[in-house]
């Protein structure tokens, strides 16, 4: 065989990145929005109950607020309400993407969610509390230190509960996330600086606004899961 010849046949292979490998990719459309949807909710919910409810001197910050802008509270309150359901959500969302390569960290993170953000709604219930006292003309300083030095056994063991849980939660979905190679590897990295910085609180600004980042980022990841793919490389086999 004659390896110099001017004749020669064209064969084109194509090399291919690894695609995400997310089940998302067999997901209906309808469902890859909704999960999307629920996703970038949790955080957006969570940023307008800090922003509108407010809670920077506790209660009497709340009460004072109630008077003199209480539609602003009242938004608050009511994206408070729906936080802990979508963040429910979105841990099951998480564990629907990470439980095929990495069942264990899913689990994990779909029980400890399950337990932390129950906690929360716990917690939500005790504002909406303070909201009917204040409504009760009762909103006093005195009812404002009463709520907040309140240090029975149920609070101690529910602050901590959630505090444990949500971090475990949020730890082990990026790790069930990050194996599975469900969604992009920035998302993930946003997500544990999330609980990071919401744990240490040494950020000028609300953590949750990188929490909201990760969730868009997870969100491109269901939408297009198919990652980008190498230029086809062209080589010469000459007969």
């Amino acid at each position: 065989m004659d390896v110099s010849t001017s004749n020669s046949v064209p064969v084109t292979t194509k090399l291919t990145r690894r695609r995400l490998d997310s089940v998302a990719g067999n997901w209906p459309i309808g469902v890859k929005v909704a999960a999307s949807v629920v996703l970038i909710a949790a955080p957006v919910a969570q940023l307008v109950d800090r922003t509108m409810f407010d809670m920077s001197n506790g209660y009497t910050s709340l009460f004072r607020e109630l008077s003199a802008n209480p539609s602003a509270v009242h938004i608050g309150a009511i994206a408070g309400m729906f936080a802990p359901a979508l963040l429910i959500g979105s841990v099951f969302v998480w564990f629907q993407l990470a439980r095929t390569r990495s069942r264990i960290a899913a689990s994990i993170s779909l029980i400890a969610g399950v337990l932390a953000f129950t906690c929360l709604a716990v917690t939500t219930g005790y504002s909406f509390a303070a909201l009917g006292l204040s409504d009760a003309h009762l909103g006093t300083q005195a009812v404002a230190d009463a709520l907040a030095g309140y240090s029975g056994p149920p609070a101690p063991v529910l602050f901590a509960t959630f505090t444990i849980t949500s971090v475990v939660c949020i730890l082990a979905a990026a790790w069930g996330l990050w194996r599975a190679h469900a969604v992009s590897r920035a998302s993930v990295i946003l997500l544990v600086l999330f609980i990071v910085a919401d744990v240490v609180e040494v950020l000028p600004f609300d953590p949750h606004f990188i929490g909201l980042a990760a969730t868009i980022l997870m969100s491109v990841s269901i939408l297009t899961p198919v990652s980008r793919r190498n230029a086809a490389a062209a080589t010469t086999i000459k007969p």
